[in-house]
């Protein structure tokens, strides 16, 4: 069986380089977590700028629908 898991995280920052350092902390912490797990079979983390901030309602991981690239 095949499985995706995944994170959601909001930050409020003040700048890009606030949100490089913490795209960095999380691309080392994902680092940790798959390292040596065997059934890991890819892994990818980022951080992306949300822009719109007009309706800043919270997402349910849950409720993502995923799609095949």
């Amino acid at each position: 069986m095949r499985i995706r898991a995944g994170c959601i995280i909001d930050y409020e920052v003040d700048g890009f380089k606030e949100a490089g350092e913490i795209e960095a902390l999380i691309q080392t912490q994902v680092e940790l977590i798959v390292a040596r797990d065997p059934r890991v079979s890819h892994y990818s983390s980022g951080a992306k700028q949300r822009r719109n901030t007009s309706g800043n309602s919270k997402i349910n991981f849950n409720d993502i629908k995923w799609r095949a690239s």
